[in-house]
């Protein structure tokens, strides 16, 4: 079946193929991944209590991209409609801190190169694999990875600031295809100088978490990218609200203001 963009999206094929129940994974009221390590950090669940997808956002997996954390810490409090929302605003501590890309002291020191592939079945190092597993314990719907690139894609295709990244997977790739559109216009619309328009790439670097949600599970995953340190962190900050406000209103998680 052929979809245009646009029907790819408003169709509904966005929506959760499963009617929400009951996910014992996201019930520890501590919410904690690897409580007492210093691996330790805190996610956010918001559950509308109604049916719909499970959104899952992820941010400060590269402790030098300070943006992603700021905006998902706001992302932590929204309320949605339906379906749920689960929100790590901090995953890498460590890096953070350092405010280093790599984490400190790790033996797999770049975190978004850890998560499994078809070659390598099993996530690497601690903090790979919990997080890999708590991804399935949540079964998401949607996956959305917050980052930043050094320079415009547009100027420098080096770098992967200013774009949407999705996975070309036949199995996601109308979803995840139609929905980046969405998103590159509504933030494009924001944005003045064309050289500094988002882009959309594919498939992203291997072993990356939304490489491999989509790969191995079949989840329709992108990842946001602004572009530091030549942007105020207010104009990277709230690119990255706009882009997931957006994505949460074609899912119907979020309502319209």
């Amino acid at each position: 079946m052929n979809w245009s963009i646009a029907a790819a999206v408003d169709a509904g094929l966005c929506q959760s193929a499963f009617a929400r129940t009951s996910n014992r994974a996201l019930e520890d009221a501590t919410r904690l991944l690897l409580p007492g390590t210093r691996w330790e950090t805190r996610y956010a669940v918001a559950d509308s209590g109604a049916s719909g997808p499970t959104v899952l956002v992820t941010a400060g997996i590269h402790g030098n991209e300070r943006a992603p954390p700021h905006a998902a810490r706001t992302i932590g409090t929204w309320k949605p409609i339906r379906g749920l929302i689960v929100v790590f605003p901090e995953v890498n501590r460590p890096a953070l801190a350092a405010g280093t890309r790599h984490t400190p002291r790790a033996r797999f020191p770049d975190l978004n190169r850890t998560f499994p592939t078809a070659e390598t079945p099993e996530a690497r190092g601690e903090l790979g694999r919990a997080l890999w597993q708590k991804v399935l314990e949540i079964a998401p719907d949607w996956v959305l990875d917050l980052h930043e690139g050094y320079d415009f894609n547009r100027r420098t295709k080096k770098s992967m600031g200013s774009s949407i990244v999705y996975v070309n997977d036949p199995r996601t790739q109308a979803l995840t295809l139609a929905m980046a559109e969405r998103l590159r216009t509504a933030v494009n619309r924001t944005i003045g100088d064309p050289t500094k328009a988002f882009t959309l790439i594919s498939p992203g670097p291997k072993a990356s978490l939304a490489r491999s949600v989509t790969a191995l599970l079949g989840v329709p995953s992108l990842v946001l990218e602004t572009t530091w340190p030549s942007q105020p962190m207010t104009v990277r900050v709230a690119q990255h609200v706009l882009l997931v406000t957006t994505c949460l209103r074609a899912l119907g998680v979020l309502g319209a203001d």
